[in-house]
């Protein structure tokens, strides 16, 4: 990761831990910010299969999110044996109330399945991140105060279903890190070398009366997507403040991409240009190299 730029770094951590933090109940209603905290301070660390996660002998302070492999939750018996009571497999967690209290004894044992990539968030880095979002705080220490775990799932789950409503009610908005606009910049690259590359050949060295149909749709088509991108990035490309809260109103939305100052290179890219040449067929030779 050190060789890496930051920005690169963050960016893939984001991508690969999403799916674990997002899948976890026990962050369902926290504020954005805090999540995207939580994603970045997570350690990776692979454990062979049969191995002792958490033990009679030491007490948890970290939490673990699973990112391949199967972890089994276990108790000990009376007779010194374990009985399992739970399987865990990708994108699941677990040890979530040693980050808020600190536990004495563990009230499970988890073991290793098989081979496991797992992410840890340990309880002090975690505490560090509280103090800076006190509302989740809050939250999370309202949640751990409910012993009956079946009534701590249930006002999460009902946390969860308030805040999709509350979600599908607001303004429509693009995630910077979700996978469809992982797949978006990926298009508009491949569009972008097209451009560079295509347009400046078939201009220069081809009859633009031999032009096939073809080039002329891929030409007008790459413009069209470019103009989407334009309108994208102006009205529904979600970004993160300063204080890393998702920013999602449209109107900053605008405000952030005007002050960028790619406004009229983006606007630029989506104009079609060649249109002048078709209107005009005089100025073509100007635009040929070929004799």
């Amino acid at each position: 990761r050190e060789a890496i730029p930051d920005h690169i770094s963050t960016n893939l951590l984001v991508h690969i831990t999403q799916s674990m933090v997002g899948s976890c109940d026990f962050f369902a209603d926290c504020e954005s910010g805090f999540i995207r905290k939580i994603m970045l301070s997570m350690e990776q660390v692979f454990f062979v299969a049969d191995y002792l996660l958490l033990s009679n002998d030491v007490p948890s302070n970290s939490m673990y999110f699973i990112k391949k492999g199967r972890v089994e939750l276990m108790v000990e018996k009376y007779d010194k044996s374990f009985k399992i009571v739970r399987k865990l497999d990708a994108n699941d967690s677990f040890a979530e109330g040693c980050l808020v209290e600190s536990w004495d004894k563990n009230p499970f044992l988890a073991r290793t399945a098989t081979e496991c990539e797992i992410w840890v968030l340990k309880r002090s880095v975690f505490r560090k991140i509280l103090r800076e979002f006190p509302r989740s705080r809050s939250l999370l220490r309202q949640i751990t105060m409910k012993t009956d775990d079946s009534r701590r799932r249930a006002s999460i789950h009902g946390a969860m279903k308030a805040a999709e409503r509350a979600k599908q009610s607001s303004a429509l908005f693009l995630h910077p890190h979700g996978y469809f606009m992982q797949a978006w910049f990926g298009l508009i690259l491949s569009v972008t070398l097209y451009s560079l590359v295509a347009v400046p050949f078939r201009v220069a060295f081809l009859e633009n009366h031999d032009i096939s149909i073809t080039w002329v749709f891929f030409d007008y088509f790459g413009d069209l997507l470019f103009f989407a991108d334009f309108i994208f990035r102006a009205a529904f490309l979600a970004f993160y403040d300063e204080n890393n809260n998702l920013v999602i109103r449209h109107r900053d939305i605008w405000a952030r991409y005007l002050t960028s100052g790619k406004v009229k290179w983006h606007l630029l890219c989506a104009l079609p240009i060649e249109a002048a040449v078709l209107l005009v067929p005089s100025l073509c030779p100007l635009w040929k190299l070929q004799t």
